[in-house]
């Protein structure tokens, strides 16, 4: 198969924005009787009540029924008594490096990283990004801040703004930088043909660049 399997992106961190529907109560149906092995008939127990409480980063309808979140984060559950609190942290915090058991970050939130982040893994944050250790050759963006504790070597780091946008400039630039490479690496070949056809290189260059690099610019 053709299928390639990117093993840093296997885990995804569960992340919901403002509104989003986080938990409903259903009425609790009783089962139905069953038998032992000797015939003898088992009642189902009554269905046991169980309360869902809105905690922190989140809320309660009106009708009691369904809880919803009201920012950005990490939704959690634990259970509490005959019931269960449902929150929201608005903070995604990874204990040690980002690294490729840990798989790449992506979180609707801000993101403590207590460690490295790896060479080729990716943090992104829809709030600030806080690295106490190291960056290599890794990327790095956030809508808010980035602060980094230690050093920075051959990694991308983009804070602030509109990622969406920034990324699809950067698919822009790979490609112009694509086509500039496969003009230079022709180029002295050109300048062969220019010279036996008494035509200007610069004529010719302009001419293939026209016909097979439009994306280059004028």
């Amino acid at each position: 198969t053709s299928d390639r399997v990117d093993f840093r992106d296997l885990w995804e961190i569960p992340s919901v924005d403002p509104g989003t529907l986080l938990a409903k109560k259903f009425a609790g149906r009783r089962g139905k009787p069953g038998r032992k092995v000797n015939g003898e008939v088992i009642i189902p127990p009554e269905p046991v009540p169980c309360d869902i409480i809105p905690g922190k980063g989140a809320e309660i309808t009106g009708d009691g029924l369904r809880v919803i979140s009201k920012f950005s984060g990490l939704p959690t559950a634990k259970r509490l008594g005959k019931g269960l609190v449902i929150d929201v942290e608005p903070v995604f915090q990874k204990r040690g490096d980002v690294d490729i058991r840990s798989g790449n970050i992506r979180f609707k939130g801000d993101v403590v990283v207590r460690g490295n982040v790896c060479e080729g893994m990716i943090v992104q944050a829809a709030g600030k990004v806080n690295i106490s250790g190291m960056i290599f050759g890794a990327q790095v963006a956030a809508q808010g801040n980035i602060t980094v504790g230690k050093n920075i070597t051959g990694s991308n780091l983009v804070a602030g703004g509109n990622n969406s946008f920034l990324s699809a400039i950067y698919k822009h630039l790979n490609a112009l930088q694509s086509d500039l490479s496969g003009v230079g690496g022709i180029i002295s070949e050109i300048a062969g043909q220019a010279k036996q056809k008494n035509i200007k290189t610069g004529q010719l260059i302009r001419h293939l660049i026209d016909k097979k690099y439009a994306r280059v610019p004028n």
